[in-house]
């Protein structure tokens, strides 16, 4: 009997993988060679109930596939769908899915996912779905995280991570829709962010950036009210006049909206997948109300002096012509008043951190930060608090306090840098 030894391939049968065994035996001149085998279950017996299976043969896994479709095709293998030339490639289950989702998406949304199904397709494109495993996954993880360190990025972990969630929505739809029967993304974990000291950004730097944004018409204020309220910028692309409540002295925030074209009309649409409450309060401080009336007294310009105005939802904060706002540039708009600062590399949700340190700072309460943020976990708002000058200046403080504790005949020596061991 010819000896098995270690899988070579897989081949697809019944929607599963089957393993190809590498093994000796006779070629069809009578030669001893190398072979490749399968064992599968052809059968049952008619009376027992018991499977019965065959041992297919050849010398390449094409050959052997061939003569399992050849007997399916005569009707000597019994079991349904024993063949199955029709699975698809982890490529092709990415489009389908793209396909059925993409209407529910925004065009912000839309860009992100191109991104991430373009770097599965060049990784795992040509593999059958249901061949996909955990191993492959994690192998196309690190892949990621190393093509994007080689780039120059810094948000390596966070793209990988980005890509790991989305195919385990990909694998998911397919088990839904019965063209794989398990995610193998369920046994990959995300890499762990590398935890950095984030220092907040100098104020006074915050105020140049304020005050550039206070050039930019179009833009400016949108900026301008996600700066000093803290909510995400695709939530204030959304504010409409409706939401602000001067009596109340509250602006009201639908949490994660952004506005995209639905049958030909500008529209708002709540983006899914979060945890945050559906709707939020921010305070119409003086700041806000600023914001607010430069965006008003704009408006009113603009429809005043362009007969093609038309803004039939309300938002707050429009183009020229009255239509919603686009991302993409308002981010383009960001980083030239960031730039003009001295702080390139300020991102527009630092300002969630920024004011949420700030607030932690003055009230010493994550409760307030999470009902600033409009969390519902504090353990997330916690996430958000970054370390001011004056909180370093406080540990320095309480270090040195310490040193006088413990050498209180040296402590004017210690607080001046020399060696401690010299007391010892």
């Amino acid at each position: 009997m010819a000896e098995r030894k270690h899988a070579v391939d897989t081949v697809i049968l019944a929607g599963k993988r089957k393993k190809v065994y590498e093994t000796e035996g006779r070629l069809p001149d009578g030669t001893i060679g190398r072979m490749k085998q399968v064992r599968i279950t052809v059968g049952y017996h008619p009376k027992t109930g018991k499977p019965r299976q065959k041992i297919y043969k050849g010398t390449t896994v094409e050959d052997i596939v061939a003569q399992i479709r050849a007997d399916a095709a005569d009707s000597l293998i019994t079991a349904k769908s024993l063949a199955d030339p029709g699975a698809l490639t982890v490529e092709e289950l990415v489009w389908k899915f793209w396909e059925e989702k993409e209407n529910g998406w925004g065009s912000r949304t839309k860009e992100i996912n191109a991104g991430l199904a373009k770097r599965i397709m060049k990784y795992l494109g040509s593999i059958p779905a249901v061949c996909l495993t955990a191993s492959a996954v994690l192998k196309f993880q690190q892949d990621i995280l190393e093509e994007s360190l080689q780039n120059g990025s810094k948000d390596g972990i966070a793209a990988a991570n980005d890509c790991l969630s989305f195919l385990s929505r990909v694998m998911q739809y397919g088990i839904a829709t019965r063209q794989v029967r398990r995610n193998p993304c369920r046994n990959v974990r995300p890499f762990l962010p590398h935890r950095e000291e984030h220092i907040l950004p100098d104020l006074e730097q915050i105020a140049a950036y304020l005050k550039a944004l206070r050039e930019d018409r179009i833009y400016g204020p949108l900026l301008f009210f996600t700066a000093v309220t803290g909510v995400r910028i695709s939530e204030a692309l959304a504010v409409k006049e409706e939401a602000i409540d001067e009596f109340r002295h509250v602006v009201h925030i639908q949490a994660h909206m952004s506005t995209a074209r639905i049958d030909g009309v500008r529209k708002s649409i709540l983006i899914e997948g979060r945890k945050e409450h559906d709707t939020c309060t921010v305070e119409y401080t003086s700041l806000v109300r600023l914001c607010v009336s430069l965006a008003r007294e704009n408006n009113r310009q603009r429809q005043a002096i362009r007969p093609d105005y038309s803004n039939p939802e309300g938002f707050l904060f429009v183009s020229e012509k009255g239509s919603g706002l686009n991302y993409s540039t308002a981010y383009q708009h960001h980083k030239a008043a960031a730039r003009k600062a001295g702080i390139p590399d300020l991102n527009i949700h630092h300002f969630r951190h920024i004011l949420a340190t700030l607030v932690y700072e003055q009230t010493d309460s994550v409760a307030a930060v999470r009902s600033l943020l409009g969390h519902i976990d504090p353990d997330v708002s916690k996430q958000y608090i970054w370390v001011t000058p004056s909180m370093r200046k406080k540990i320095r403080e309480a270090q040195e306090s310490l040193w006088d504790e413990i050498f209180p005949e040296h402590s004017s020596s210690v607080t001046k840098g020399e060696d401690m061991y010299a007391y010892s």
